[in-house]
């Protein structure tokens, strides 16, 4: 629905965050945000080689995974984790966040902020810029106008960490186990107060809570949620990175 997936664009304006569609360049940014933008573009470039593989080239990721001007770090105070499909990808910084922010993160872990913030790396940086690569190739396969005219935010969500999950399994099991461990502490933070709304319409119904710019652990709880489900699904079925872009095509087809 077209409705749903524009929530989020819609829940943006209706706060005190707004998105430019002409944000800072790589050259223009702080070291850190620099930095942040090298390691979530080499995570781009290798996931978009494997894609490239697929159908000898006829998917890609596109500019995000060509241009780090792409690459969006520069939203301060906010939580950003958003791919609304025009070639951009918004993420946010450890160093862009309050202290607030940043200790209501590492509260989930139990950890100091020193300690949280190398979690945070790996958990944005790295794990969070494959799942925004894996709602591009749902555009990619899809359709832009196509998926905003047909799919919903929730099965978006879930294809994308289908695609990830497998990615993963296939190619760095380590940042997978690592991810397993921290996800698994967040759905066991949170699963109480966002376990009934994991399916299509509650998740709708909650979509301003679970898009928050303001608090990121409904979002980040739900893509947890979807990882978990994409692991059962891929020991269930043996599926494949391969085998989830066919899904995409039979979707896009009627086929699925």
């Amino acid at each position: 629905m077209r409705s749903s997936l524009l929530a989020v664009v819609w829940l943006v304006a209706g706060c005190d965050l707004e998105l430019t569609f002409d944000p800072p360049t790589y050259d223009q940014l702080g070291d850190a945000e620099r930095s942040a933008v090298d390691r979530i573009f080499a995570r781009l470039q290798a996931y978009d080689a494997r894609l490239r593989a697929y159908g000898a080239g006829t998917y890609s990721l596109g500019p995000i995974a060509q241009e780090k001007d792409r690459i969006d770090v520069s939203v301060v105070d906010f939580w950003m984790m958003v791919n609304l499909g025009d070639d951009r990808i918004h993420l946010t910084v450890w160093e862009n966040l309050t202290d607030d922010q940043r200790a209501h993160y590492a509260s989930w872990f139990g950890e100091s902020p020193e300690a949280a913030a190398q979690r945070f790396g790996y958990h944005f940086y790295e794990f969070m810029a494959l799942h925004l690569a894996g709602v591009q190739t749902v555009y990619a396969v899809q359709g832009v106008s196509w998926v905003y005219e047909n799919r919903h935010m929730f099965n978006i969500d879930r294809d994308a960490e289908r695609l990830v999950d497998t990615y993963l399994a296939e190619t760095d099991p380590a940042l997978y186990n690592f991810m397993w461990s921290t996800c698994g502490s967040i759905i066991g933070v949170y699963d109480a107060r966002y376990g009934p709304w994991f399916e299509m319409r509650a998740y709708g119904d909650h979509v301003r809570e679970l898009t928050d710019p303001h608090d990121p652990a409904g979002q980040i709880y739900m893509i947890c949620r979807h990882l978990d489900a994409a692991d059962v699904r891929r020991r269930a079925w043996a599926s494949s990175f391969a085998a989830e872009i066919d899904v995409l095509e039979r979707q896009r087809s009627g086929d699925y």
